[in-house]
């Protein structure tokens, strides 16, 4: 039996009602006494990984109304916050920029634990760091305003325009928050190498099953096409457990501990 991102959420939901009323259960002569509880003076919702992002990729202009739905349902319930790890929502969407002034959504980004990585062993006059082409939520790299993106679908993006001068001898390192099908990095890839880039490397904080078009269930086929592809120069943290990061391809796996210990001692 296979949970689904519904049932995860309604998981959530029970808890945030126990935690919101809470009661207490004593045993008096064999008889159940009632009580109520104490409520948490805060309750922090911890997303490794946004809920329905992976839905809210059918927008191609890029709403992410599920994920605002999720939000909205689990504050209905009592949570006082929610934090999320480099989440799917564009922090300069209105309704998101509100909650984030009112510190009512925070986002963890994971930029400087992809720079302390990349550091290490690197000469940095031989990187070019950059977030995918066509993003405008990843924290850190150098936005590309000479490479335009249009999504023609979920499996084919095309990407024009050219920046030899920029990569040129260079390792490219790019940045991307989710990665499902990977069209976009591979394209990326491409044009890349062919304007003279070194090599190619991508650094992905969610990475997500895809569902084949013949209604199959979702499987990993893309993951593993990702790292063949690339030639293993992809790096994936493990905000969603695959098989094809934690056990496959254990040294394109980087850890998501740091990052969120380091929010939870700052809390």
């Amino acid at each position: 039996f296979k949970f689904t991102s519904s049932d995860r959420v309604q998981e959530v939901l029970q808890v945030l009602q126990i935690l919101r009323e809470p009661t207490e259960v004593n045993y008096v002569d064999s008889v159940k006494e009632y009580n109520t509880g104490t409520r948490p003076r805060e309750i922090l919702i911890f997303c490794l990984h946004m809920a329905f992002s992976k839905q809210d990729q059918i927008y191609q202009t890029g709403e992410v109304n599920a994920s605002k739905h999720v939000m909205d349902m689990f504050y209905h319930y009592g949570a006082d916050r929610i934090a999320a790890i480099d989440p799917h929502v564009p922090p300069d969407f209105p309704w998101a920029q509100e909650l984030i002034k009112q510190r009512r959504f925070v986002i963890v980004s994971m930029s400087e634990q992809i720079v302390s990585e990349i550091l290490q062993g690197h000469n940095m006059g031989d990187v070019f760091l950059v977030s995918t082409p066509g993003k405008r939520r990843t924290h850190l790299g150098i936005e590309l305003t000479e490479i335009d993106k249009e999504r023609v679908s979920t499996h084919r993006v095309d990407l024009t325009g050219r920046v030899d001068e920029k990569i040129r001898g260079k390792s490219v390192f790019m940045l991307d928050d989710m990665v499902i099908s990977g069209t976009t990095i591979r394209g990326a890839r491409r044009m890349f190498l062919n304007q003279g880039a070194r090599d190619v490397n991508c650094w992905v904080t969610h990475a997500l099953p895809l569902a084949p078009a013949d209604g199959s269930p979702a499987n990993e086929d893309n993951l593993r096409s990702l790292v063949a592809e690339f030639e293993k120069k992809i790096f994936v943290s493990n905000t969603v457990r695959t098989i094809t990061f934690e056990k496959e391809n254990v040294y394109c796996m980087w850890s998501c501990g740091p990052t969120v210990i380091k929010f939870l001692k700052s809390t």
